[in-house]
C-alpha cells in the first residue's frame, strides 16, 4: 500500500517540507476532545472533507493544466491517506475512540453517509494492524534465521572440537 504521488503534498518552492495533510492529522488528534459519539463521527466526516480540501488546495495553482477528474480521490486512495494520517497522528487511543463511536451511536446515525467514515477509520486501523503484524512476523523470521545460523556455527564448532578430541585420543587413527 503506497501513497499515490499526486497525494504526496509538499510545499511549492518554499524550501521546507510541511507534513502532508497536517490539518487533517491535527483534526484527528483532537477527536479525543469531543465528548459525544455523534460529535466524534461528525469529526470523522470533517476529516474526509479536510483530505479533499488539502488535495484541492495543493493542486489549485495547476487547475488550468489538469482535469478535475485528476483530483477525484478513489476509495482505495482515501484509505491509504487515512492510514497515513492515522500513523502520523500517533494516537494509541484511536481504537477506543472508534469503539465509543461504534457502540454508542444510534443505528439511524450509522445509517447516514457519515458512518462510511467510521468504517474507513476501522478498515485503516485494521490495515495498520496487519502491517505491524507483518513486520513482527518478518522480525521473528529474521531472529529465527539468526538462531539457525548460530546453531549451525555451534554445531560446526562442536563437531570440529569432537574431531580434534577424537584424533587426540586415537593419535594413529586419523585420516588427514
Amino acid at each position: 500500500m503506497a501513497l499515490n504521488d499526486k497525494y504526496i503534498l509538499e510545499a511549492k518552492n518554499s524550501g521546507k517540507l510541511p507534513i502532508p495533510f497536517y490539518s487533517a492529522i491535527n483534526l484527528l488528534k483532537n477527536l479525543k476532545n469531543y465528548k459525544t459519539p455523534f460529535e466524534k463521527i461528525v469529526i470523522l466526516a470533517a476529516l474526509s472533507d479536510q483530505i479533499t480540501e488539502s488535495v484541492s488546495n495543493f493542486w489549485s495553482s495547476m487547475m488550468n493544466y489538469i482535469k478535475n477528474s485528476f483530483l477525484f480521490i478513489e476509495a482505495d486512495e482515501i484509505m491509504t491517506i487515512f492510514v497515513f494520517i492515522i500513523i502520523k497522528s500517533q494516537m494509541p487511543e484511536l481504537f477506543v475512540e472508534s469503539k465509543i463511536i461504534n457502540n454508542f451511536t444510534t443505528p439511524s446515525t450509522r445509517a447516514f453517509n457519515i458512518s462510511y467514515n467510521l468504517t474507513l477509520l476501522e478498515a485503516s486501523m485494521e490495515t495498520i494492524s496487519k502491517m505491524e503484524n507483518s513486520k513482527e512476523l518478518a522480525n521473528r523470521e529474521k531472529q529465527l534465521k539468526q538462531v539457525r545460523k548460530s546453531i549451525a556455527v555451534l554445531t560446526t564448532q562442536r563437531l570440529s572440537r569432537l574431531s580434534r578430541l577424537s584424533r587426540m585420543s586415537n593419535p594413529g587413527n586419523h585420516f588427514s
